[in-house]
């Protein structure tokens, strides 16, 4: 008899009778908050800890002030929940007096079983077994989860403790995902989805095919003016298996595989050919990569993957540059914030210098696929490059590649490069190529232009000793999406993002940081809480104006069914003299499809980017406001289509050394 695990009795209390609705979910039940929580109803939830799991609900985002009194009341750990909203771990005993702290708090919660207990198995059977992830509110060593797990009587088995994050993955029954869901400990239980490659196509050969090379406006950036080539820039794949590093489009030395657990054995095709895209040097001139001159490490997504991946190879290995061309293989989480998104943002926001570039997917028009929204949970991390793919000639998004947006209306794909009929290495043999269509080909080319793009950076910066600086993700994501080629519907759309990557014209914006006694097209700078900077410059004549805003923004909370934004950025460009003002584009989330509109602030994305057609010669000023943030303050970045910042500040903001492991410290930086 199917019994939904919903159903289980279990000793929860309820909370005081007079209470209210906020905005905020949690695995899609909406949360009902009380003024306050009795001691024998707190009581009845006390387990061998005491502790107690609470979401409280405040008139406004915590600051930093008013957190230390938490803590100092006897909070063990606060944790950002959405909307403002904040987990509270603490003995029951400690409650009471933790509410009063502070007069900020209007109401509290119990962090009832189903609002831990994801949608997809709300309804498994008792009986059935399952594996799942499970996203704790601190760190926990094996040991002692699994003592843990034993003192509830919670059978299991394959349990795996992710050494990056506070996440366990393990084999249960239903009726325990139900018991695991009562310990305090537990913030969601997620099922369990593998990754594999996002299905690319094998194509023939086109007698009207068209290189990469020639659609990416690279003319000017090999080996002429500028000479760039990759050197410097260390470039992983993350990928199905070992890349036959032998072919003859390969230097010698030029791949390394990081790791040897799985990636023994029979080399890749796929890997082969993502790997070729990259840096293939050119025998066969059709097949030469965008940065032949690069590092190619060799890393496989069955060692690990995602955000997992991306902490490794920059804490091990020092490398910021990833390529991630799979994603999961079954239908799941379409447009869905999931704790794979969460963690990749959560690493990225602790070290800002990572840029991590995933293909969308290849699912539009798949057998029971919606039309829209079908980018899978891991794509849609906010501080990523979510890549789509364009057609053979690159005039429109491939019929194949996946679709945005969001759930909460959030832009995905960022951008998109040629995927259809791409040439490159293949492991068939050393002289081996092949054909291959897919956002698997197209997240490569991108990865590859971000190499030649950080390059230049990196040659006209100086962050001391004459060593060039690294180029934080919401740097490099200002300077692609403002130069941005539009493709498919005017703006931003769906389908392909902001549009094909114009590395020519990222070139020119990043050359402008070298003309020290002029102005610059990019500004790094922060902002506090409540805060507004302005930025002024003349017009002098009537032309086409662009400027693109970007930060990395902490981890959402992927059990939230509110938007993934945390700190909520606000950019317009206000004529000086008439007070006009010129909003960046936002898609409507009730209706995808339509045009972008740009008549009102963006509350959603981490992108904001205004473009003004024939900006009338005059004063202006670029404004950017940090009136809605929920941390202390907010770095950012801005790319503008002309020179307009007096100063760009970039060696002002000195490399943040990786923190990987530090569950708390990283936790704490998201809701400050």
């Amino acid at each position: 008899m199917k019994r939904s695990i919903l159903k289980v009795v279990l000793s929860t209390a309820l909370l005081t009778s007079v209470g209210f609705s906020s905005e905020l979910s949690l695995c899609g039940s909406k949360v009902q908050f009380s003024k306050s929580l009795h001691q024998t109803q707190l009581r009845s939830l006390s387990n061998d800890t005491q502790d107690i799991l609470t979401v409280i609900h405040t008139f406004s985002s915590l600051t930093e002030r008013e957190q230390e009194k938490l803590y100092s009341a006897g909070a063990k750990v606060i944790l950002y929940a959405g909307i403002d909203s904040y987990y509270l771990l603490a003995d029951n005993e400690d409650i009471e007096s933790i509410v009063k702290s502070i007069d900020k708090i209007d109401g509290i919660s119990v962090v009832k079983p189903e609002y831990k207990i994801d949608s997809e198995l709300k309804d498994i059977n008792a009986n059935d077994t399952v594996r799942v992830k499970v996203s704790l509110v601190k760190e926990m060593d094996k040991n002692s989860f699994s003592d843990l797990l034993n003192k509830n009587d919670i059978e299991y088995k394959n349990l795996k403790l992710n050494s990056e994050f506070p996440m366990v993955e393990l084999t249960v029954t239903g009726i325990d995902v139900e018991r695991l869901a009562s310990l305090p400990v537990v913030k969601e239980i997620s099922k369990y989805h593998a990754v594999g490659l996002v299905k690319p196509f094998s194509t023939t050969l086109k007698a009207d095919d068209i290189a990469v090379i020639n659609q990416i406006n690279l003319t000017n950036v090999w080996k002429n003016e500028d000479d760039l080539d990759g050197v410097n820039i260390p470039v992983a794949i993350v990928d199905e298996g070992r890349v036959r590093k032998t072919h003859v489009e390969f230097q010698s030395g030029q791949v390394t595989r990081v790791k040897d657990k799985v990636i023994k054995g029979t080399s890749s095709l796929h890997s082969t050919h993502v790997a070729g895209i990259i840096g293939a040097k050119g025998v066969n001139v059709k097949a030469k990569g965008i940065a032949d001159g690069s590092m190619i490490y060799n890393f496989c997504y069955k060692d690990s993957y995602f955000a997992s991946s991306i902490s490794q190879l920059a804490s091990r290995y020092g490398i910021l540059l990833s390529n991630h061309s799979y994603g999961f293989t079954d239908k799941s989480d379409l447009g869905i914030y999931n704790s794979d998104a969460s963690s990749e943002d959560q690493i990225i926001y602790n070290n800002p210098y990572i840029n991590m570039f995933i293909a969308a997917g290849n699912d539009r028009g798949s057998d029971g696929y919606p039309d829209i929204q079908i980018i899978k949970g891991a794509a849609n991390a906010k501080n990523v490059f979510t890549v789509g793919a364009l057609s053979y000639d690159s005039t429109k998004t491939a019929y194949y590649s996946s679709v945005g947006p969001v759930f909460d209306g959030r832009i995905k794909p960022d951008i998109a490069v040629k995927g259809s009929s791409v040439y490159s290495t293949s492991n068939s043999g050393e002289r081996g190529y092949a054909y291959m269509s897919g956002t698997s080909m197209a997240a490569p080319s991108a990865t590859a232009l971000a190499a030649l793009i950080m390059q230049e950076y990196k040659k006209v910066t100086n962050c001391g000793n004459n060593i060039g600086c690294d180029m934080r993700h919401d740097v490099l994501k200002a300077v692609i999406i403002n130069t941005a080629i539009d493709k498919d519907k005017p703006g931003p759309d769906i389908y392909s993002g902001y549009g094909m990557i114009n590395a020519e014209e990222a070139i020119k914006t990043v050359k402008s940081l070298e003309y020290t006694n002029n102005k610059h097209k990019i500004k790094l700078d922060v902002v506090g809480k409540g805060a507004i900077k302005e930025y002024r410059f003349i017009n002098t004549q009537s032309e086409d104006f662009k400027v693109t805003l970007s930060w990395v923004d902490p981890a959402g909370n992927s059990a939230s069914s509110g938007r993934t934004l945390v700190n909520d950025m606000d950019l317009y460009v206000e004529d000086v003299n008439s007070g006009k003002k010129y909003y960046p584009y936002s898609l409507d989330k009730n209706n995808p499809t339509a045009l972008a509109y740009h008549d009102r602030p963006n509350n959603v994305d981490v992108v904001e980017k205004v473009e003004i057609k024939n900006l009338p010669a005059g004063e202006y000023k670029v404004v950017v406001s940090g009136d809605h943030i929920s941390t202390s303050t907010q770095s950012y970045a801005l790319a503008a289509s002309e020179a307009i910042f007096s100063k760009s500040s970039v060696n002002d903001t000195p490399k943040v050394k990786l923190e990987v492991n530090n569950f708390a410290k990283v936790m704490l930086d998201s809701i400050y």
